[in-house]
């Protein structure tokens, strides 16, 4: 191939590259064309001009040509850099500011969802410490059997990396899904999340209740106290996301239901971003710590109190102050 059939059969790529660098570079935020498709075809863009930049040095097709090449190659390497370092710090500060000021906007529903979780876990543990047979109300024989056989002793030896890993996986999976589905059922006019927020934990309570019966509840005290700090509160979080969800179904505010749930959307979101932010610690800290076998059973009431302390001040006190810069976040921190 000759130089000029290929600048003819490359000039389009080189072309939309550097349009869409120009676009980028002309004050356009990533951000706010992201969800256009053309933009997507940058990185794909960029790296099949680095490709012919490659070919035109190898080939010697002129110093106008490379250099052209060159620049589109720098540009494009600044500009997807940057945006990921942004996109990074984006991340960054949603965590450390907007998600815990979103949250303290909906004080009122995170406490409520917390009374009625919390709440139905003491209530059924005390039903059944007055009660054990009342444990078969909520659990079948065959499940109260497999609780007994979890948790009848402490672990007494490692599982190894590689299952580790596995359960890591595992649990971010069964953690989401039950976030989720907590969330989503609020459609329901916010009924299916309330519903979900206390079968769980009357379930948590009967099984701690029923294993305080049978002599092995600091088995699995042990086993949750550190990772239950950020994954109860994780569900929690998504049942608040789940009750804002169904306020906009129930309490549409003289606009379209379709549109209360529009812009409900964005605030839905980010609950639930921080809530699975909290339930990848979670899958962490269940995977790699709450199992070890060669940590006490004091050692690990310890480190659950200092994560269920922790998660209590992120919560409260993360993101106040004066906002700096951001989109969507007051000048003032709440």
């Amino acid at each position: 191939m000759n130089r000029e059939t290929f600048i003819a059969r490359h000039e389009a790529v080189w072309t939309r590259t550097e349009e869409l660098l120009e676009r980028l570079e002309s004050g356009l935020s990533w951000q706010s064309v992201h969800l256009e498709s053309e933009l997507g075809e940058l990185p794909a863009l960029y790296r099949r001009c680095c490709h012919h930049l490659a070919i035109v040095r190898q080939r010697h097709y002129g110093a106008a040509l490379e250099s052209r090449l060159n620049r589109i190659a720098l540009r494009g390497y600044h500009r997807l850099y940057r945006q990921r370092r942004r996109s990074l710090d984006a991340v960054l500060r949603f965590l450390v500011e907007g998600f815990p000021r979103t949250l303290r906007r909906h004080a009122a529903s995170f406490w409520l969802v917390s009374l009625l979780f919390y709440g139905a876990g003491v209530a059924s543990g005390v039903l059944i410490l007055e009660d054990p047979d009342a444990i078969y109300a909520v659990l079948d024989a065959e499940q109260v059997a497999m609780f007994e056989e979890m948790y009848h002793q402490a672990p007494d030896e490692e599982r190894g990396s590689a299952a580790d890993l596995q359960m890591f996986g595992f649990y971010i999976y069964n953690n989401v899904s039950i976030a989720f589905r907590t969330f989503a059922a609020g459609i329901f006019a916010g009924i299916g999340t309330l519903f979900i927020v206390l079968f769980n934990g009357l379930l948590l309570g009967a099984v701690f209740a029923h294993l305080t019966h049978v002599g092995t509840a600091d088995n699995l005290l042990g086993f949750v106290i550190a990772h239950g700090a950020f994954e109860l509160t994780a569900i929690v979080i998504a049942g608040v996301a789940g009750l804002h969800l169904g306020a906009a179904v129930v309490a549409p505010r003289r606009v379209p239901r379709a549109e209360a749930l529009r812009r409900a959307a964005p605030e839905c979101l980010q609950l639930l971003g921080g809530a699975a932010a909290l339930l990848l610690v979670a899958a962490f800290v269940e995977a790699f710590w709450s199992s070890t076998a060669w940590v006490p059973f004091t050692g690990k009431v310890l480190v659950g109190l200092v994560a269920w302390i922790g998660v209590g001040l992120y919560l409260w006190r993360a993101g106040r102050g004066p906002v700096v810069d951001g989109p969507g976040i007051g000048r003032h921190g709440s």
